[in-house]
């Protein structure tokens, strides 16, 4: 039921294959949509640079006790699998998706650049695209909350840290990293007073012991 927005250079000769970048929205996991300002903003830019957008919404919690985790990751997936499915029809580079996400969607973004098949998160039943991989060429996360037990309760489990730790470490791309993964870029600044800096910091250390690319730029004003 979630809906993308495909944003395409208005020149583009699509027997020229461009990058496809996958974009997704911030909100907590709550809140949110694939064309709020500053999702029309980085895909509106990327655009202008030579890039194809696919800008997408994913299942948010909307009522009291709804559980939308680990659906928000199966919806992430299938975005990735529709991009490279209709690759020649948009005039994208199979080989060459990266994913771009702040916040919430900076949590999503490394959920996809850190987990494959071995991790339960792709072979799902009634997911649309299974015969086609999910896999990114590389991630960027504008402050995402990416070590769920130093967070907060999540909503979106239903379950706080101490009634379900193994949710929040599955739901933490912390717990995945290894050297095969995709390179990342991590974007966090110093007066973020929702997500804290050592989330970021907590993650290129992780990145770091594990032999993976990952660069942490930090903005300081």
């Amino acid at each position: 039921k979630e809906k993308a927005d495909i944003y395409s250079p208005l020149d583009h000769d699509k027997a020229k294959p461009l990058p496809g970048i996958i974009v997704i929205h911030g909100g907590g996991f709550n809140d949110g949509d694939k064309a709020r300002g500053r999702e029309l903003n980085i895909s509106e830019n990327l655009t202008l640079k030579g890039y194809v957008c696919m800008s997408i919404n994913y299942k948010l919690r909307r009522t009291q006790g709804q559980v939308t985790w680990p659906q928000s990751v199966h919806d992430a997936k299938a975005a990735v699998r529709y991009l490279r499915k209709e690759a020649a029809n948009l005039g994208v580079d199979p080989e060459k998706i990266g994913v771009i996400g702040c916040s919430a969607g900076g949590n999503l973004a490394m959920m996809l650049a850190t987990t494959g098949p071995a991790d339960g998160f792709d072979s799902v039943k009634g997911e649309p695209y299974q015969d086609i991989s999910a896999r990114v060429t590389c991630a960027i996360d504008f402050y995402g909350a990416v070590d769920l037990m130093n967070y907060h309760d999540m909503k979106m489990f239903a379950k706080t840290r101490a009634e379900a730790p193994d949710l929040y470490l599955k739901g933490s791309p912390i717990t995945h990293v290894d050297a095969q993964d995709a390179p990342l870029l991590l974007i966090h600044g110093t007066k973020d007073e929702t997500v804290a800096l050592s989330q970021s910091e907590t993650l290129a250390a992780k990145c770091k012991a594990a032999g993976l690319a990952c660069d942490l730029v930090v903005v300081t004003k």
